[in-house]
């Protein structure tokens, strides 16, 4: 399924045979085996990939590699990953995240690695994949590159504790979580009576006549 043009949403059997893949299966395995020692957490059901070409392979030691390959792939995969929290009940938690070489030679000469960069709060019992239809991702990646980047900030924060309030077992810390998403989204840099702000921002956003807004 496209996330954008070159960012795709596939089952996690679907995505091209390693020893990184094969590594995180039998992890899974084994965490659930000694689930006390590990802690549950459930076997990916999903993966973002994005196929690319790496172009020159050796760079200079001196260069910004935050704005070179791989970095940015992985930046964007990150905000695909947290923009699939708009689609109720979804939790987009990240299992790993590395690098895959067609070319086996290039694979041992610069394998990124392995990473792992998790919630701090992670869904506590087993939650049955949600599915994620093509209407439900369509044009949502490019409305998000087309916010000023001070906006993307917000929403990216704002969806960090959708995620985390998802993965609450009690419900007052689900509405705390829940609450500060909502302050996020309509406050700005000024904090002064945040609360009209907040409650002007979502009347406006939610309603369009002014006697309905004044009703919520």
């Amino acid at each position: 399924m496209p996330i954008t043009d070159d960012i795709v949403l596939l089952p996690f059997a679907e995505v091209p045979a390693s020893s990184t893949k094969e590594w995180i299966v039998s992890e899974h395995e084994r965490a659930n085996e000694s689930p006390v020692v590990h802690g549950f957490t459930a076997a990916p059901s999903a993966a973002l990939f994005r196929p690319g070409l790496v172009e020159p392979i050796f760079r200079d030691a001196g260069e910004d590699f935050q704005n070179n390959p791989p970095a940015i792939w992985f930046s964007d995969l990150d905000d695909a990953a947290r923009l699939l929290a708009l689609i109720p009940g979804a939790v987009p938690i990240e299992a790993a995240h590395w690098f895959h070489y067609d070319d086996p030679d290039v694979a041992l000469l610069g394998n990124w690695g392995l990473s792992r960069h998790g919630p701090e709060i992670r869904p506590t019992m087993p939650m049955a994949p949600i599915e994620v239809t093509a209407a439900a991702v369509d044009g949502v990646f490019t409305a998000y590159r087309n916010l000023k980047k001070s906006d993307q900030g917000r929403v990216n924060l704002a969806l960090e504790r959708i995620i985390r309030s998802r993965c609450q077992f009690v419900s007052g810390n689900r509405a705390i979580d829940l609450a500060i998403a909502l302050e996020v989204l309509f406050m700005n840099t000024e904090r002064d009576e945040h609360s009209y702000k907040i409650s002007l921002r979502a009347a406006r956003l939610l309603r369009q006549d002014s006697q309905t807004r004044s009703y919520n």
